[in-house]
């Protein structure tokens, strides 16, 4: 298959059986700093610190604005409610390959699958939209669960890097994991 020029100005808007990735605009930008601002997302986000308020909004618009990515809201079908943001970042159009990373910002709806579908719908836009061959991603060897839905998704294990320079301080590791399109791993 001939990869298609990544367009990675807005992507389309992508449903599921509870929820649909819209395309981040900018007027989310206080909703994503406050999912952002909350320790346990931090954490799972991999970010380095805390930061104080105004350099936090800075950075969350630099990462959402970055015209070599493609970000969406995660929004609840019933309701319409704003729950996450998932996207592919680092695209890289001449290898096909791209960092993917999804966050569950309110806390109510973690646990409850959002994530995974989320994700098969992103991974699906990068692969059949795309065109992407490979994507990446780096999960902290301590969120469990994160790890068990990506294994379950396909991604597998690929190494393991030393994270001390995560906060809270953390000694442990950070995944690193890819799936490939047609199921394998990177040739």
């Amino acid at each position: 298959m001939i990869a298609r020029k990544l367009s990675v100005e807005r992507g389309p808007t992508l449903c599921g059986p509870r929820l649909c990735l819209q395309p981040w605009e900018e007027s989310a930008l206080e909703l994503c700093v406050r999912w952002f601002s909350d320790p346990q997302v931090r954490k799972a986000a991999l970010a380095p610190h805390p930061w104080p308020w105004i350099r936090l909004r800075a950075r969350v618009q630099e990462i959402f604005c970055d015209p070599q990515a493609v970000h969406f809201l995660i929004v609840l079908r019933a309701g319409d409610q704003p729950i996450g943001v998932c996207g592919l970042f680092d695209l890289d159009q001449e290898q096909g390959t791209a960092q993917l990373g999804v966050v569950i910002g309110e806390a109510a709806a973690r646990g409850q699958g959002y994530g995974t579908e989320a994700l098969n719908l992103l991974v699906a836009y990068a692969f059949d939209h795309l065109g992407l061959r490979l994507l990446r991603l780096q999960v902290r060897e301590d969120n469990a669960a994160a790890v068990r839905v990506y294994e379950k998704l396909g991604f597998r294990k690929l190494t393991a890097v030393r994270g001390r320079w995560l906060w809270p301080p953390h000694k442990g590791k950070i995944w690193i994991m890819e799936k490939a399109r047609d199921g394998g791993g990177a040739p």
